[in-house]
């Protein structure tokens, strides 16, 4: 069943829960909507979509300023009466904000569905709601399956033994509920299994689950509207990236062009925003700047990381020594308009549990937010 979902990509999962919902919305609907009188309804028309357009937003790039039309697609989407209803499937992916809230952009009759095995860390809207796997596999356990044909049957019970062990992976992949280990000993876990789940395509989602579970659990607790966060992959990195980091000002077209615009102030660049990243057992401080004019120099590289090390000394005081001089140390990832630079930290990580990395977490983002202004 794995080996189906193609690695579990969300595609699988959407199209398996829409098949399910348009087979017996009597039984699968209220796993997803609730507080559903389906009696009250005419499902005679009942029709699932995959893929549909539901909105169409304006967006800017945020350099140029030229505008975008851009299509919002459903994961799942199908009305009920005169309301629709989109599900959001994010299975293995970090729930978006500006995402869901593209799909209601001047509708009032929409409701979303957030479907994720991660809670969403910011908070949702009065038309919004949130489904966890969990409860989908809850769900589904109390389908009556006698009204499948056999074939079907066989299919569904393997479709619910492996989101059971995905669950029961997910509890195991939680730093949070692990409290008893540091973080090095969880990653030494998790590569204890990588040759093996290589093999089968599977170690992609055990680095994506702990490191979305741990940013989720951090950012709950943080709470605060400019602090955000996510976790990557690049493709000819060793390791993920996750990152949780203070914006000083939005990265749109108006802030950009704003800066770029203003002849009072006599700079090649500002920060946009900064903060911490994490990547197997580094813990490094993570910086973004925009410059005033689009140009790519060693010059300016030089320019700009000078200024943080003498400008940022506190924020960055417990940074490794670096033998390069090149860049003052930074590690940087240059292009025409704007750079993103960090620098490694001596502290270890790798000895912290849940609760003390999340308090160095806190510690360092709280510094940020009470400095704000010194850094605007």
């Amino acid at each position: 069943m794995f080996r189906l979902s193609l690695c579990s990509r969300e595609l699988f999962h959407s199209n398996f829960l829409a098949w399910l919902i348009e087979k017996q919305p009597i039984q699968v609907l209220p796993i997803f909507v609730k507080d559903l009188d389906l009696s009250k309804i005419d499902l005679s028309n009942f029709d699932v979509k995959r893929e549909e357009t539901v909105s169409k937003v304006m967006q800017k790039n945020i350099y140029t300023g030229k505008e975008i039309n851009k299509k919002c697609n459903a994961d799942i989407s199908f009305k009920l009466g005169d309301t629709l209803y989109i599900i959001e499937n994010k299975f293995k992916s970090l729930p978006d904000s500006a995402q869901l809230n593209n799909y209601i952009e001047g509708k009032s009759s929409t409701k979303i569905i957030l479907a994720s095995f991660i809670k969403p860390y910011f908070e949702l809207k009065p038309n919004m709601s949130f489904v966890s796997y969990e409860t989908i596999l809850f769900g589904l356990q109390n389908v009556d399956l006698t009204v499948f044909k056999e074939d079907e049957k066989s299919i569904i019970k393997n479709y619910i033994e492996c989101l059971r062990l995905l669950v029961e992976l997910k509890k195991e992949l939680s730093f949070t509920k692990n409290s008893t280990l540091t973080y090095g000993e969880f990653i030494k876990q998790m590569e204890s299994v990588k040759e093996i789940a290589e093999k089968n395509n599977f170690y992609y989602f055990i680095e994506k689950i702990f490191y979305s579970n741990l940013l989720g659990d951090i950012l709950s607790d943080l709470n605060n509207k400019d602090v955000y966060g996510g976790v990557y992959f690049v493709n000819k990195a060793k390791y993920p990236y996750m990152y949780v980091m203070l914006s000083l000002h939005h990265r749109d077209y108006d802030n950009i062009s704003k800066f770029r615009n203003d002849v009072s102030k006599n700079t090649n660049y500002k920060i946009f925003t900064l903060g911490v990243q994490i990547t197997n057992n580094e813990y490094r401080k993570y910086f973004n700047v925009i410059k005033k004019k689009p140009q790519k120099t060693d010059d300016l590289k030089q320019e700009i990381t000078k200024d943080v090390l003498n400008n940022y000394e506190d924020f960055i005081r417990e940074r490794e020594e670096c033998r390069s001089k090149v860049n003052n140390g930074f590690w940087c990832y240059d292009s025409e308009n704007d750079m993103w630079f960090f620098s490694k930290t001596k502290i270890d990580i790798t000895r912290m549990n849940f609760e003390q990395l999340k308090e160095q977490i806190n510690k360092d983002i709280d510094y940020l937010i009470k400095n704000k202004k010194n850094f605007l």
